[in-house]
């Protein structure tokens, strides 16, 4: 093997040192690409190593909330979302079990008010819910939201509750800015006005103040 830097030497080695999750120990495990250089020895060339923890950021970087990679099938179950295709949370760590619990909770409450958990608006960093009543038809702008949309930010939260939310108003536009509910007491709170609200009402009577988009959004 050619001669690494201390730097590579000091990830790789706390790398090796992350005990992987398995059916025994947790509920994933880490992808390994099934090539001549991932066989026999653990012995690689710098330029394998490179290779491994390529796959290895691209493998984090597809982790959802729950530490497995979100359902790529549409869904409105947020839970079956969460879990990736795992039906139990056998396995799962205590605060990844909580967060599941505050997630169900919380769309099961929006639920009891017509609003549906949508997968297609959602991923890794944000869960999405839609208020179909709200739906409007964008004339020829594919850049007009067709539904009022709440998107819950889940990047580190431990529950739901501790996350940041978003709201985008039916008929309106992610690039022009977005509302900030602030809390779920908030947001519930001044639901009605949100649910009341329909394409051509001044936004300016929302109880939320709007924000200017940034990165992330949408």
């Amino acid at each position: 093997m050619s001669k690494l830097t201390a730097k590579k030497q000091a990830r790789r080695a706390a790398r090796k040192a992350k005990a992987p999750r398995s059916e025994d120990t947790g509920h994933y495990v880490q992808p390994v690409r099934a090539s001549a250089a991932y066989t026999g020895s653990l012995t690689l060339t710098e330029q394998e190593w490179d290779r491994v923890e390529r796959d290895q950021a691209r493998w984090e970087a597809s982790l959802g909330p729950c530490g497995v990679p979100v359902s790529p099938s549409p869904t409105t179950d947020v839970r079956e979302y969460l879990l990736g295709g795992y039906r139990e949370l056998d396995g799962f760590e205590t605060n990844e079990r909580a967060f599941v619990a505050s997630a169900e909770a919380f769309s099961d409450r929006m639920s009891q008010r017509g609003w549906v958990f949508d997968s297609a608006r959602s991923d890794q960093f944000t869960l999405a819910w839609i208020y179909p009543p709200s739906e409007s038809v964008p004339a020829a702008d594919d850049d007009l939201e067709p539904f009022t949309t709440l998107q819950v930010f889940v990047l580190s939260s431990l529950i739901l509750a501790e996350s940041d939310f978003s709201l985008m108003m039916t008929g309106h536009s992610w690039d022009a800015g977005v509302w900030q509910p602030g809390s779920i007491e908030h947001w519930f709170a001044h639901i009605d006005a949100v649910e009341n609200y329909r394409t051509g009402d001044d936004p300016e009577t929302l109880p939320f103040a709007r924000t200017l988009p940034f990165a992330g959004v949408r």
